[in-house]
């Protein structure tokens, strides 16, 4: 069906108008002025008046004005008046009568582009029609008067009914309230833009149906640059370069600054502003900015690239010189050619921390990327380097990598100690252990930077335990006894794990800590080894001090692992509160589909306990469901982690046999590393809980024996509390009792106040009740201050209250 778009829902409008030319044609005469923004069918309108004068039997002339003063038609106004003021007398009398006396329809399409000369004779031609049947009928857009005593017909955008009524005549059908939506939105309800959409849209076969949104959008798209080239190919040359840089500037640049750029000549500012306004390019004369429906690339589309490069260049020289903000600055320089002016790369890095605060990685990654192009000084080169794999690591963490490694591996860049140091603890940091390991085993280093390297090629996870092919890179052997300080946390942790050597583990911790390393991965891993010597002061103050350290040096990722390690540390002393904090200042720094996934599996593993800790099973699980259930291939001690946590919620979920595999197979692969000490993952006691309530006590006793026997080896105190009061849950009788009251005696004066508040409670259980009340008040005292839900629950089963 053929529908003329521009006149949908102009009834009242052409009313009138039809209703002025029938009496123009019994001799009346008439003035209108048809105004309203570009695209709202004002044309239309123009041509429909003037087939309704030619239907009439009316002398029509109609014109259309355009910017560029170009239009040979204006000609036609003055010699229309130049015949109207001819003396009749020269001209036969009938001839000159009848002549006179013919009903006139003048249109004159777009008047706003009227010069004031032509303007002049429209006013003289108007007063004529109070002598001779003339009518003028003129479209504009609005903001200057054209013809003085018109009768003034506003035509607006169409509303929603009227676009609905149009796209169910166009296609006979109704449309889907999406389509409705998504056309209004595009358009706006502009004639202009209306009808050829709708067009391409029947032209391939397609309806008004929520499925072919997407094509409504890229047809939108096409129709609107069309639409902006025309308009840009009628203005004169100064409006567009006016345009242009309102695109590139506004609303960074004060007006004063874009007029300089812009380098009006011929057009004063006003009258560029007028042009571009009427063109519905911009949104307004006084706040000019680009209009909604309208892109900087499709203004900028008939410029070359070197011209683009010119006007950015230009724009971000005055932007730096008068002071304007450094993002817009930057912005302006992603676009200029390179130029070794010495305030670039300063200002780029400015801004891209800026932007990096404001958890833009992209924006950032983009003006560092920039700066990098510049002609920088190979030191500077290093630290941009680290700064972009930092900010790539937001968003394209894989790419961030890649930036790190190369540049550890770049022989131009060696020497740069600090920076290189940077680029391993970052991409050490992000999780891809293995990549990390190929590559410290291939950096050439020397000094203190090769015993930093080394440290943290011995700190890298699992490629020894779980890719013995990785483990085959030249590197040095870590020492027993390092004097290194970065080495001797590596060492601290190692010697940790396999629980023998208690004392030597917390002077290896403290040699890290206090020595001068900068290196901030080895501290965390000695404040790890604390926590498992039970110096959770300590460890809490070391991990403080490298988060700030790490923060400071814009190191991401390291900064996360802190916090980690941290949020660790406060969940074995019982303050889930502050380790759920911990935890969600890590998504603060890198997101969580930011991390490798061997990272994102020891996150995962940690919330999961938390939320078990406060009984919220429900919660957990759904934590669970966010790592593959098969992703086995994360490997290592992340695997290890999250298979704990998996087996702790299978047990509270009463899946006993489920929860006895995952944990023996958690002991399986810690003693392939011979990371023997129960203070790692208590996994032998959970593993006898489990076996036990398969009815496999034989097997659950071994277990917590051996736990019993390993935690008096190692000496920790919260250790050995824990390992008696897994033996208590699993033996009977005497024996259960035994261990119930050793491990309240090793866990009274402890930190670990959740595990202790379990072994009161497990005491008062199994006490008469006037023993068990004191226990079970205690107990629930420790339970309410850290929010454990699970255990103020078995306080009340005990008969506590909380008035009590």
């Amino acid at each position: 069906m053929t529908v003329t778009i521009g006149l949908v829902a102009r009834d009242a409008e052409l009313a009138a108008l039809d209703d002025a030319v029938r009496a123009l044609a019994a001799g009346g005469s008439s003035l209108f002025e048809v105004v309203g923004p570009a695209g709202a069918g004002r044309s239309a309108v123009a041509r429909h008046v003037s087939a309704s004068g030619a239907t009439a039997g009316v002398v029509v002339l109609a014109m259309t004005a355009s910017p560029d003063g170009t239009d040979p038609e204006r000609d036609v106004l003055a010699d229309l008046l130049s015949w109207l003021e001819r003396p009749p007398s020269r001209e036969p009398a009938a001839e000159s009568a009848n002549a006179r006396s013919a009903p006139l329809l003048l249109v004159v399409d777009d008047a706003q582009w009227l010069d004031d000369a032509s303007r002049a004779r429209l006013a003289a031609l108007a007063r004529w029609s109070r002598d001779t049947p003339i009518m003028i009928v003129v479209t504009s857009d609005g903001l200057r008067t054209v013809l003085d005593g018109a009768t003034v017909l506003t035509l607006r955008p169409l509303g929603a009914t009227a676009v609905a009524e149009l796209v169910a005549a166009r296609f006979g059908e109704p449309a889907d309230r999406e389509f409705l939506d998504a056309l209004a939105a595009h358009t706006r309800g502009r004639p202009v833009l209306l009808r050829p959409v709708l067009d391409r849209l029947a032209a391939t076969g397609l309806g008004p149906r929520a499925e072919y949104v997407p094509d409504l959008t890229d047809r939108t798209a096409e129709v609107v640059g069309e639409v902006v080239a025309k308009a840009l190919r009628t203005l004169p040359a100064e409006a567009v370069e006016l345009l242009r840089v309102i695109a590139v500037c506004r609303p960074d640049f004060d007006l004063d600054l874009v007029f300089a750029l812009a380098r009006l000549r011929a057009l004063t500012p006003a009258r560029a502003l007028e042009l571009l306004f009427g063109a519905g390019l911009i949104t307004s004369r006084e706040r000019p900015e680009l209009a909604a429906h309208i892109g900087v690339d499709r203004v900028l589309a008939g410029m070359s690239t070197a011209q683009r490069q010119e006007l950015h260049a230009r724009a971000a020289e005055l932007g730096y010189r008068s002071a304007v903000a450094e993002s817009a600055v930057a912005r302006l320089l992603v676009g200029a050619p390179p130029s070794g002016k010495p305030w670039v790369v300063p200002l780029l890095r400015a801004a891209a921390q800026r932007e990096r605060e404001g958890g833009r990685s992209r924006e950032a990654a983009c003006h560092l990327g920039h700066a990098l192009g510049e002609p920088v000084a190979p030191e500077l080169k290093a630290r941009l380097i680290v700064e972009l794999g930092v900010a790539e690591a937001r968003h394209a963490p894989d790419i961030g990598d890649r930036l790190l490694t190369r540049m550890l591996l770049d022989p131009e860049l060696a020497g740069f100690t600090a920076e290189r140091l940077d680029a391993a603890e970052q991409l050490l940091a992000r999780g891809d252990s293995a990549l990390a390991r190929r590559t410290f085993g291939a950096v050439s280093a020397t000094g203190a930077e090769r015993d930093a390297l080394t440290a943290l090629y011995w700190i890298a996870d699992d490629a020894p335990h779980e890719e013995p092919g990785l483990g085959l890179l030249e590197a040095p052997e870590l020492p027993e006894s390092p004097t290194d300080p970065a080495q001797a946390g590596a060492a601290a942790w190692l010697c940790a794990v396999r629980g023998v050597d208690i004392q030597g583990t917390r002077a290896l911790a403290r040699a890290a800590l206090t020595g001068d390393s900068t290196t901030l991965t080895p501290r965390i891993q000695a404040c790890r080894a604390l926590m498992l010597t039970d110096d959770l002061d300590e460890a809490t103050a070391g991990l403080d001090a490298a988060v700030t350290l790490a923060r400071r040096r814009g190191l991401t990722a390291v900064a996360g692992q802190a916090l980690v390690a941290r949020a660790k540390v406060k969940a074995r002393r019982g303050w889930l509160d502050e380790a759920t904090v911990d935890l969600e200042r890590v998504e603060v720094e890198l997101p969580r589909r930011s991390w490798h996934p061997k990272s994102h599996a020891i996150i995962v593993a940690l919330d999961m306990v938390l939320n078990l800790e406060r009984g919220m099973v429900d919660r957990a699980a759904e934590l669970s469901d966010t790592v593959p259930a098969d992703a086995e291939a994360v490997g290592g001690f992340a695997w290890i982690h999250l298979l704990f946590s998996r087996g702790l919620l299978a047990l509270l979920s009463d899946d006993a046999w489920s929860a006895a595999a995952k944990f023996q197979e958690c002991g399986r692969r810690l003693l392939s590393r011979q990371w023997v000490n129960p203070a790692v993952l208590a996994w032998r006691t959970v593993a006898a809980m489990a076996l036990r309530a398969t009815g496999d006590t034989r097997r659950a006793e071994r277990l917590v024996e051996e736990e019993v026997l390993l935690a008096r080896r190692w000496g920790a105190l919260s250790t050995l509390g824990g390992a008696h009061l897994g033996s208590a849950l699993v033996h009977t009788g005497a024996v259960a009792d035994r261990h119930r009251r050793a491990a309240v005696r090793a866990l009274r004066h402890s930190s670990y106040r959740i595990r202790y508040a379990t072994a009161l409670l497990e005491l008062a259980e199994a006490s008469d009740p006037v023993r068990a009340a004191p226990l079970a008040r205690e107990a629930a005292a420790i339970a309410l201050a850290n929010h454990a839900n699970g255990l103020v629950e078995r306080a009340r089963r005990l008969g506590w209250t909380p008035d009590a």
